[in-house]
């Protein structure tokens, strides 16, 4: 560990920071960072504190600079229980949705976490159906 700590490793060893990494990665998947997916993750922060100060979120910004979206995806969901990688899947595709529409690389990043938390293609569809009749009635 480096002096006062400033060399400590990012780790996803929580339900909270394992949620904030998979929807910072989210970020990444547009050509540039999009206002609503940023509104989401402060919905998610838990920390009692702005976002940019938010434990989890500086952890999860430290780990994803040090890793690819495959590694992320593989301490996800070592962090998380089964029934949590479904929850966490189901906030994805919310993500993915902030714009009223899921790109090719939401669907990739999308069916990458899929697979790593053997989310089965009826919950997969299932998802994406509530989450796209969400947005369309969003106001």
């Amino acid at each position: 560990m480096g002096l006062f700590g400033l060399g400590k490793k990012a780790e996803i060893n929580s339900p909270e920071s394992a949620l904030m990494l998979a929807g910072y990665t989210m970020l990444f998947t547009d050509d540039s960072i999009e206002e609503d997916k940023l509104l989401m993750l402060e919905k998610i922060n838990t920390s009692g504190k702005e976002l940019s100060k938010s434990p989890h979120y500086k952890n999860a910004k430290k780990f994803f600079d040090k890793h690819s979206f495959e590694e992320c995806a593989e301490a996800i969901a070592d962090a998380l229980l089964e029934e949590e990688q479904e929850t966490v899947f189901v906030n994805l595709v919310d993500f993915a949705l902030a714009d009223g529409d899921i790109n090719e690389a939401e669907r990739t990043l999308l069916a990458l976490y899929s697979s790593y938390f053997d989310i089965d293609e009826d919950v997969f569809d299932k998802a994406l159906e509530v989450m796209f009749i969400k947005h369309r009635m969003s106001v």
